[in-house]
């Protein structure tokens, strides 16, 4: 069996990459007899100016292009995901959520955690900018609430900027991005199919 490093760039209030989340979870599963699957979870932030209070969510509605809502109900619809925007009150901030994503340092357990700080989110409304919320999803997932206290640590917050200033230089700008075996890069979303195929010829190589 080959295997695969994937990494998967995103930013938590994206809806394109928790598509791109459920979508990656289909393709791991569908190829688990071919292709052994390591999902490295790594930050984003769409937009950096918004507070630790998050930002009102009109704030957003002028900066949807045209036909975007359609198409990402359509998208979602593939993937069976409900997005219940009228439970959310604001756009939260987001690099909470990464920092502690960021302290985990199993990648079973960081992928778990993403998946339940995307669904806390986007089908339950809840601020994840909020440390308390953050830190229901950790004892939910049964690890140590004790996370919590390293978010606004200074060696975790250098680790993290250091981070997003490399994709800076990378110029990696949206997001989904996966990078494969550290090589391959693919921007944005894209179909379960073309994915596949991606991940297939990148673990030959």
């Amino acid at each position: 069996m080959t295997s695969l490093h994937v990494e998967f760039i995103s930013d938590y209030i994206c809806p394109w990459c928790y598509i791109g989340k459920v979508r990656l979870d289909k393709i791991k599963q569908r190829l688990a007899g071919e292709i052994k699957i390591h999902i490295q979870i790594s930050p984003f932030v769409l937009y950096p100016h918004i507070s630790e209070l998050g930002e009102p969510k009109s704030s957003f509605a002028n900066r949807t292009k045209p036909g975007m809502g359609r198409s990402l109900k359509s998208e979602a619809a593939l993937e069976n995901i409900s997005f219940n925007y009228k439970l959310i009150e604001s756009i939260p901030y987001s690099l909470h959520a990464h920092r502690l994503t960021w302290l985990i340092k199993d990648n079973e357990e960081k992928y778990a955690l993403s998946k339940q700080i995307f669904y806390t989110y986007f089908e339950e409304g809840q601020d994840i900018g909020n440390l308390g919320v953050l830190e229901a999803v950790v004892i939910s997932l049964g690890l140590s609430k004790k996370l919590i206290t390293y978010i606004n640590d200074e060696h975790t917050i250098q680790a993290v900027d250091n981070y997003l200033a490399q994709l800076k230089s990378s110029y990696i700008s949206v997001v989904p991005t996966l990078r494969l075996n550290r090589t391959v890069v693919i921007n944005g979303l894209q179909s379960e199919d073309i994915w596949e195929r991606y991940f297939i010829r990148a673990s030959k190589m």
